[in-house]
């Protein structure tokens, strides 16, 4: 009985470093597009005022939440792609984002960590852009941080909790990799 289990707990320690190295790859086969890392954090004084509201008791990990995080980093995404490239960002996509979602568990607070690319000559002001779009979306926190993308250890750190197929990290529907008109 034993033996029988630790084969089965090895079997899904494997599974778990084949999903993280999965995502890793992916993430590490677009570096040449990140300029940088983000961190975004919500206000979780916001969330738990629109959360009060509900008659069944919603968390801040509730699957409603998630949704209203998401939803965030959309309008995040198209605040930025309008900021950054005008009117033309929001037709065209240009903005390149991977935004990997933490925090929604353990009693944390609920953050994005992002690659971000834009081209050179949008360097400048680029702090300035992201702190605006972000106070722009619901639930958005104080906590912001812009740092030149330098190496794949940023990969490497926002890729942690992707162990799990079933556990939502990278946020799939956001991601972009930007498309050139």
């Amino acid at each position: 009985m034993r033996i029988a289990l630790e084969k089965e707990l090895q079997a899904y320690q494997a599974q778990r470093n084949a999903c993280k190295e999965s995502h890793f790859e992916w993430l590490k086969s677009h570096e040449s597009l990140y300029t940088h890392a983000l961190t975004l954090t919500f206000n979780p004084a916001k969330i738990n005022a629109y959360t009060s509201q509900f008659s069944t008791s919603v968390s801040m990990s509730s699957p409603r939440m998630i949704l209203e995080y998401k939803d965030s980093m959309r309008r995040f995404i198209r605040y930025m792609n309008k900021d950054v490239y005008g009117c033309s960002g929001i037709k065209h996509q240009r903005l390149v984002l991977v935004p990997v979602i933490e925090g929604l568990f353990g009693g944390k607070v609920p953050h994005y960590h992002c690659c971000l690319g834009v081209e050179s000559d949008k360097f400048e002001g680029l702090e300035d852009s992201v702190k605006n779009a972000w106070s722009k979306v619901p639930f958005s926190g104080y906590e912001i941080k812009v740092e030149p993308y330098r190496d794949s250890g940023w990969l490497t750190y926002i890729n942690k909790f992707s162990q799990n197929p079933n556990q939502l990290t990278v946020d799939w529907g956001n991601a972009n990799l930007g498309v050139k008109s």
